[in-house]
């Protein structure tokens, strides 16, 4: 298999845009504005070399990269096109919890490297996950990794 972490096709994530987040014109329950997500609207498959393949359905949800505002001009803006991708697999193995936390930060950590972050920024970025990450691990619940799973799903390199 590549070594190197690709795409099926080029990520469309859908930036749904709302610069009046209160319009009631949206066909969503929900306004994603309000909570800084995006959502997927094409099925988006990555290799992950050396462990198979993950593919996240259209209808996920994510918020990018969560880096603070205030860090924005040292590091990134949370849907960057070098952090992209990392962000996305990310919130999709925490959310699914397919691997266990800490190869799901170093998968993040792999992929930024990938896509061409800088030995500097992709250690913040991974010292934050693995600092403030265990947060929201640990806010999973049954129910919530479920629903998750029906979005992700991963195929094994040696199944």
């Amino acid at each position: 298999m590549d070594s190197k972490f690709f795409l099926e096709h080029e990520l469309d994530i859908g930036y749904n845009l709302c610069y009046q987040p209160d319009c009631n014109c949206c066909f969503r329950s929900e306004c994603l504005a309000d909570k800084g997500e995006v959502m997927l609207l094409k099925d988006v498959k990555v290799n992950l070399p050396g462990k198979g393949s993950l593919r996240i359905k259209a209808g996920f949800r994510f918020d990018g990269a969560s880096i603070p505002r205030l860090f924005w001009s040292t590091t990134y803006h949370p849907f960057h096109h070098r952090v992209i991708i990392a962000a996305l697999v990310h919130d999709a193995l925490y959310a699914s919890e397919i691997f266990e936390r800490s190869e799901a930060d170093n998968i993040f950590k792999l992929i930024l490297e990938k896509w061409g972050v800088p030995w500097w920024d992709r250690n913040k970025m991974w010292l934050a996950v693995r600092t403030f990450g265990g947060s929201v691990w640990k806010s999973h619940t049954e129910e919530s990794i479920k629903t998750a799973r029906k979005f992700i799903s991963f195929v094994d390199e040696v199944a």
